[in-house]
């Protein structure tokens, strides 16, 4: 279960994998320090979303776990029903790169995510997607707050915890991107959580 002292602030650590450097000891809404303006542009650019009834739609989408994750848990689901042995096989027999990529990075995770699969990565973006809406003006802080909290209170049960999100977010991203290489996989996984764990100032501490 994904608990701290706040349930504002366990809700505001979905952002964890994606801006969070192992050094907070205060969480804010506003994840990233930009104007509106440099907000929009980051939606607009990154997402094409341009109207608020866009963004709305994608933070629906994320913050029920719709995105890539429910491909990766289809994928994971069929590799979980096979036999050990039949896999590599079965993986190697593939044509295209970018599923057989993907199919592997799901082999190597499929028993320390075998409830949860690769959702931390659509969680992650709904969040914030919902707090990015905010500074863009798109959402009004109390409608961000409403999508951040409930995203929080549906799937802070399926992780037994942040270590397991955060290695969900990674497989999550690696599906995605289609990268099987250690040397991502680490870095993300380094990166991106481990430093939370070793800053006793840290909000991850004990």
């Amino acid at each position: 279960m994904l608990t701290m002292k706040d349930r504002k602030e366990s809700a505001l650590a979905l952002f964890a994998p994606m801006w969070i450097t192992g050094r907070e000891e205060k969480l804010s809404i506003r994840i990233y320090h930009v104007d509106q303006e440099e907000a929009r542009f980051m939606l607009s650019d990154h997402w094409g979303i341009r109207k608020r009834v866009e963004l709305i739609e994608q933070i629906d989408i994320m913050s029920n776990a719709n995105g890539h994750s429910l491909e990766y848990m289809e994928y994971q689901e069929m590799l979980l029903g096979m036999d050990e042995e039949e896999i590599p096989d079965y993986i190697n027999s593939i044509n295209d790169e970018m599923v057989k990529n993907q199919l592997i990075v799901i082999n190597t995770y499929k028993y320390d995510l075998r409830k949860c699969g690769g959702r931390a990565f659509d969680i992650c973006r709904g969040q914030f997607l919902a707090s990015i809406g905010f500074i863009a003006g798109f959402l009004k802080e109390k409608e961000a707050w409403e999508y951040i909290l409930s995203t929080y209170d549906k799937y802070c049960e399926h992780f037994t915890s942040w270590e397991q999100y955060m290695l969900s977010y990674n497989a999550g991203r690696q599906f995605w991107s289609g990268n099987t290489s250690e040397a991502y996989a680490e870095g993300e996984i380094s990166y991106k959580y481990m430093r939370l764990f070793i800053n006793e100032k840290s909000l991850f501490g004990a």
